[in-house]
């Protein structure tokens, strides 16, 4: 079933798809983290319905490029933009990232984004949809593939943010220096605070020189499961 979800954030609104992969929290804190300045060109990679890409428009000003493989999910986003009359601010493309960032396309972007994949295949989540699992598991999109296209699309400077498992930050950094892209922040989000992180936001520059800021720990929830006040911050809840 085809939903509209109000964003509760500058009257945005979002087409969502019951029945397909719907987007979660680490989406919100992920455009709350990018730092892009106004008219600074931005490309979303695994764009889904285009929440961040919407979000981070709005936030920062820029022009931006949604990139969603699933035809249906762009479809999704296409609307979105749309609906919320951004046509001039955001293109939407139906495309595979891995074949992005060459020829005229390299070097091109102040600033990436990008929500992958989260798991690695698993035989125990073979039933699931196939656009579900193609949005969770690094079916079509590797670790590896965002970070390489990122690093072929940003310019010298550029800046790649992504969100990701916390207990992938190793892997994370690993390509990201073997893609000349060195962390510059980084925030661990936990649940509650009596729980370890579950994700990681990682901020990194293409030909950046090694020098990381910790960020403090984001926390979602009191101990009575209410919003901490950070996370009613990034949600414009009063």
């Amino acid at each position: 079933m085809i939903r509209i979800d109000d964003l509760q954030y500058k009257g945005l609104r979002i087409y969502q798809d019951t029945e397909e992969f719907c987007f979660g929290t680490d989406a919100v804190l992920l455009a709350n983290f990018v730092r892009a300045k106004k008219d600074e060109r931005v490309i979303d990679l695994c764009s889904g319905t285009g929440i961040i890409a919407l979000l981070v428009q709005a936030r920062c000003a820029c022009k931006l490029t949604a990139v969603e493989l699933q035809e249906q999910m762009a479809h999704l986003c296409q609307r979105s933009v749309e609906l919320n009359g951004l046509q001039d601010e955001v293109t939407v493309q139906c495309r595979d990232i891995r074949e992005m960032g060459f020829g005229v396309e390299a070097g091109s972007a102040d600033a990436v984004t990008c929500n992958p994949p989260y798991k690695q295949p698993e035989g125990s989540l073979a039933r699931e949809k196939e656009s579900i699992r193609i949005a969770r598991q690094e079916i079509t999109c590797t670790l590896e593939d965002s970070i390489s296209a990122a690093a072929r699309l940003l310019r010298f400077g550029g800046k790649l943010y992504m969100v990701h498992q916390s207990q992938r930050i190793m892997d994370i950094i690993a390509h990201m220096r073997a893609y000349s892209l060195e962390p510059k922040r980084i925030q661990l989000v936990q649940p509650r605070a009596n729980k370890g992180a579950n994700l990681v936001l990682i901020e990194a520059m293409r030909g950046g020189k090694p020098g990381l800021i910790w960020e403090p720990t984001l926390v979602l929830a009191n101990e009575d499961g209410s919003y901490t006040k950070e996370l009613k911050e990034i949600y414009h809840i009063q």
